[in-house]
């Protein structure tokens, strides 16, 4: 997840030729005028540098400062909302703005406002896109951006255009440096390496940019360099000729291959592999240590596993990564400059070692979804920390993936998806989705269009947990019939999508075909898996739950009986929720049969359980609520179940998309009470 501290590891050890910018700036941020004030230029240009300036003068002034990398719009939604949680927005506002129930820039700004002296800072804004909330573009004034004298907001972006930024932002355009000081700067970072103008030279071979003149005078000043003056490095650069593949970061990418060439020199051969594979992630947002798993990246480092640390030490010495370490046990993350990430994804080809990098890329976000619990509330944090890097692997791999990791990383990436939506971050869910939808091309095998058809079978479950239903079917049916023609009706992807279209198909009134197709699916089950597997149990439990919508109450009791009777002694966490959801059906039932104190008894206890486990506010959980406040009325105690009903709308607006079935649910059980 973007970091809300400054990454001034990245901040120059020396500024030149930026005096008047500076000082236009900090009049700016130490008494702000109600302007959002916009660095843009090239990349590598320094704006980056600039503001961690202005950061670490703030800081030392004892301002509040706070840094955005805004990648996505979900990841600027998902940082600008730990900042309301930081400032005192309490969990439940949090969510609610997460699951669409409040606009998440006014929830920021109700408690932003009330903060004197700081500085909020929106890192590489290069698609203006990512700060539009809600319909609420950046120029509006009542998004993201808004007119504050309270504070400063500094943004960093590509972007020039006055008319899209609005009348409230003022631009500042960064230029490169000029030819006297590049050549300064260059000597001052490497002040043995040659005359001025051998570093001028050097310099305009490098387009004057900082962020290029700062790695070549820190890798001629490191002791991996075979290069010790200007001279030798400017003909390492003008040797490689792939840097004429793309002109905007020629230059860059001709000054990094050139220190890699040197590094593989000097023996350190992993490092060009490594920082490939951190290129394929998002830049400048840290990349965990606990992601980076050694022993999948020592894929690429011969297969041994204690040159992936050294790999990491080097790029970081030569200034091409930056290592962070909060101090904190297993709180370790490495970033990447945007720039540097960009340049060497032009480097990714057809070749063999192309593949093996983007292959072990895959590896190290399969690998994640394996250790990480979608279900326990301790792992959010770290699905929301690799959820940039991601989606970045998505949107610009998409051209280099085998089949075979085409599908590999469409499989995981809807189980990303599916986490999400499971924690109440429905929008971060469906971004996944989508980049996944854009960024894998389809077509190109059966290995590519079933691995498609789980990310396809997400976008579904997504669609049905805002309430549209209708696209959720036809969705689910298109997939199921995918699936029926690649593998066959009784292949388990098949009798997953097949099992969720029952679901929504139940839950439009659609019983006697929901029916139909739900019994053909545990008779499926029954015989390859066995009765007592937990998918045969749960299709068992929705064919109960159709019978009972079509008022078949005592046959629905029957069926949950026999169900919690066949549970073999295993008793894990999923068999533990499934058992609780056959007991809700159960007690459905009864209530249907009208005996309500053994109903409502039932619904405490369930509810009580599901508290214990799961997280707060979740759909379990509010089920439970509401169908207490059923057996409450159906008892006679209307006003209990009108209190208990309201009670679980808050919690439904707080926690759950806007047209959750369950809202309208919810909605319906109050004004039936209306009169009572």
């Amino acid at each position: 997840m973007s970091i809300l501290r400054p990454p001034l590891g990245y901040l120059p050890l020396s500024f030149t030729d930026r005096d008047n910018l500076i000082r236009k700036l900090r009049k700016a941020v130490n008494r702000p005028d109600g302007n959002t004030h916009v660095l843009w230029g090239l990349g590598g240009v320094g704006k980056t540098a600039i503001s961690l300036k202005f950061a670490r003068e703030s800081l030392d002034r004892g301002n509040r400062v706070w840094w955005i990398s805004a990648s996505s719009a979900s990841e600027v939604t998902v940082s600008m909302l730990e900042l309301a949680k930081s400032l005192g927005a309490p969990e439940e506002q949090v969510r609610q703005s997460l699951a669409g129930g409040l606009n998440p820039a006014d929830l920021l700004w109700s408690y932003l406002e009330r903060e004197k002296k700081w500085l909020l800072i929106l890192d590489n804004v290069d698609d203006i896109r990512t700060l539009t909330v809600e319909g609420r573009e950046a120029g509006s004034g009542s998004g993201w951006l808004r007119p504050s004298r309270s504070g400063a907001i500094l943004i960093t972006s590509r972007l020039g255009d006055a008319t899209q930024w609005g009348s409230l932002s003022k631009l500042h355009h960064v230029e490169p440096l000029d030819p006297h000081n590049s050549a300064l700067l260059l000597q001052h970072i490497a002040p043995q390496a040659g005359s001025y103008d051998e570093a001028k030279a050097l310099a305009d071979t490098l387009g004057f940019l900082p962020l290029a003149l700062h790695h070549a005078g820190a890798f001629l000043a490191s002791p991996w360099s075979t290069h010790r003056r200007f001279s030798g490095y400017l003909n390492a650069v003008r040797e490689d000729p792939t840097a004429l593949v793309n002109n905007r970061v020629r230059g860059l990418a001709t000054t990094w291959e050139s220190s890699l060439d040197i590094l593989g020199d000097q023996g350190v051969k992993q490092a060009r592999p490594i920082l490939r594979i951190l290129s394929c992630f998002a830049g400048a947002i840290p990349i965990p240590k606990w992601f980076l798993q050694g022993n999948i990246l020592a894929k690429v480092c011969g297969d041994n596993e204690q040159a992936v640390p050294e790999g990491f030490d080097v790029l970081a010495k030569v200034g091409l990564v930056e290592i962070i370490d909060s101090g904190m046990a297993d709180d370790i993350s490495l970033t990447i400059h945007p720039l540097v990430a960009e340049a060497n994804r032009l480097y990714l080809g057809d070749g063999e070692e192309s593949a093996t990098v983007v292959s072990v890329t895959v590896d190290l976000i399969v690998r994640a979804t394996q250790v990480l619990d979608p279900e326990n509330p301790e792992h959010l944090s770290r699905w929301l920390e690799i959820l940039p890097h991601i989606t970045s692997c998505l949107a610009n791999l998409g051209a280099h993936l085998t089949d075979e990791d085409a599908a590999r990383l469409a499989r995981a990436s809807s189980f990303v998806a599916s986490s999400l939506v499971y924690s109440g971050h429905y929008d971060a869910g469906l971004q996944v989705v989508n980049v996944a939808i854009r960024g894998i091309a389809t077509g190109r095998s059966d290995i590519v269009e079933a691995g498609m058809l789980w990310i396809y079978h997400e976008r579904a479950a997504i669609l049905s947990f805002h309430g549209e239903l209708r696209k959720a079917e036809q969705e689910y049916r298109s997939v199921a019939a995918a699936r029926e023609r690649l593998f066959e009706f009784n292949h388990p992807e098949t009798l997953t999508t097949s099992y969720e279209l029952v679901r929504v198909l139940g839950e439009q009134g659609s019983l006697s075909e929901a029916l139909q197709l739900g019994q053909r699916i545990w008779e499926s089950r029954q015989s390859i898996l066995g009765v007592n597997h937990i998918d045969t149990l749960k299709t068992g439990a929705l064919v109960a739950k159709i019978i009972l919508k079509q008022g078949e109450a005592e046959q629905c009791f029957q069926i949950c009986e026999a169900l919690l009777n066949a549970g073999d002694a295993e008793h894990d966490h999923n068999r533990s929720l499934l058992t609780l959801s056959i007991r809700s059906l159960r007690a459905q039932a009864l209530m249907n049969l009208e005996d309500f104190e053994t109903a409502r008894a039932e619904l405490t206890s369930v509810l009580e359980a599901r508290s214990a486990i799961l997280r707060k506010g979740h759909p379990a959980i509010l089920e439970s609520r509401y169908l207490l406040s059923q057996a409450l009325r159906s008892m006679g105690h209307p006003d209990d179940a009108r209190r208990e009903l309201r009670t679980v709308q808050s919690a439904v607006r707080a926690n759950l998309p806007p047209g959750h079935p369950l809202a309208a649910k919810v909605h319906e059980g109050l004004v039936s009470l209306e009169g009572e």
